[in-house]
């Protein structure tokens, strides 16, 4: 009889082939590893891009949305504008303390170099300011001297028209010409009158480019303008030419334009003796020059411009040039310096003359151009 075989037995007959001895290789093992690794990763990714484009989606919505509250990105652009703004704001308060700082040393050094004035009533009838001279400072500052030395001579019209010799009554041309000389220092004071029959405006246009203009129309001299300043301000260096041979006459001119009332305009101009900025040569002779022209509208058609010139001595660095010197400049024979004075009295008040004829030849030329350039003009647009 034969026994039956226990249920292990069985089961490891029916084996074809012992498992017992397989092992799992390591390559299969980190393939494995790496597979499940992969899966999460793309899972991961493809999770987030859904977020993005739902994050995405939120901030249009939130740009989008209208109402009360300002959006959050205007917001910012705003904090962002006013930033700047109080950016540029402070450099410009840190500009103007730096330029008021070297604006006071500079009248600090100025005023303690000026004499103890004179304890008595200043009296109204002598000048009250000192020989024109512009500081090398920054643009702001030089603009300020500008400024100042021009609005000076404007509120000073008053006071030297009164110098002026007697106007006519009647409006007709008129031209006087005085000049005194003490110490063999001379000075020349030029009165004159022109009556413009053109309204007040376009005299007043006329005037100021003549006026500016003259020194080439009457001689061969030449007008080099300086750096920009305003529209009623002009700064130019004159070069008058040689007057003989090796002696050359310039200067530094300032030129104002004021409207004083609608039926006033005031044209003034001042030389500028010194300007460290630009300075003239040690041998070049210069002047003391101040001009007033005062037009005055006395109907729709007519204009009446007063004028007063005084004019100093001529000048260098080393001081007043000697009379005899500058009347031989001018080829005077003198034998002493009276005769020398007397002689150029003479030829300066002839020449003064003259060059107040030329003036208004100028000014009705310019006049007459500047109808024509209208007239002009006015046939153009017609045609249109």
């Amino acid at each position: 009889m034969q026994l039956a075989s226990s249920p292990r037995k069985r089961k490891a007959a029916t084996m074809p082939f012992d498992t017992t001895s397989l092992k799992c290789n390591d390559n299969f093992v980190q393939w494995s590893s790496l597979q499940t690794i992969k899966s999460k990763r793309v899972k991961e990714l493809a999770y987030l891009k859904k977020r993005i484009y739902e994050l995405e989606q939120d901030l249009v919505r939130a740009q989008r949305c209208h109402s009360t509250v300002l959006p959050w990105e205007e917001v910012a652009k705003a904090l962002a504008d006013d930033t700047l703004d109080k950016v540029r704001e402070n450099r410009t308060l840190k500009s103007t303390v730096e330029y008021n700082r070297h604006k006071y040393a500079f009248l600090r050094e100025w005023v303690h170099g000026m004499t103890p004035p004179k304890r008595h009533v200043i009296s109204t009838f002598q000048d009250s300011w000192r020989h024109s001279h512009i500081f090398d400072g920054d643009a702001s500052m030089r603009q300020a001297g500008y400024e100042w030395l021009t609005t000076h001579v404007y509120h000073n019209t008053s006071r030297e028209m009164a110098r002026a010799a007697p106007f006519p009554e009647a409006d007709v041309d008129f031209v006087h010409a005085d000049i005194t000389c003490n110490d063999n220092v001379m000075h020349v004071a030029v009165t004159s009158q022109l009556l413009v029959p053109y309204p007040l405006e376009a005299a007043v246009q006329a005037l100021w480019v003549a006026d500016r203009t003259l020194l080439g129309f009457v001689s061969e001299g030449t007008i080099e303008e300086r750096a920009p300043i305003a529209d009623h301000i002009i700064y130019h260096r004159e070069e008058m030419g040689p007057a003989s041979g090796h002696i050359r006459v310039a200067g530094n001119m300032l030129y104002g334009k004021f409207i004083a009332s609608p039926d006033r305009v005031v044209l003034v101009k001042r030389s500028v003796l010194k300007d460290d900025a630009h300075p003239l040569d040690s041998d070049v002779w210069t002047c003391d020059v101040k001009q007033w022209i005062v037009a005055d509208r006395v109907d729709a058609n007519v204009t009446r411009c007063r004028m007063y010139d005084a004019t100093g001595h001529p000048c260098t660095e080393r001081g007043y040039v000697p009379i005899r010197e500058l009347a031989k400049c001018f080829r005077l024979q003198a034998r002493d310096d009276a005769e020398a004075a007397a002689l150029l009295r003479l030829r300066t008040i002839d020449s003064q003359q003259r060059e107040r004829v030329r003036f208004a030849e100028l000014v009705h030329l310019l006049l007459e151009q500047q109808t024509l350039t209208d007239a002009m003009a006015a046939l153009d647009d017609s045609a249109f």
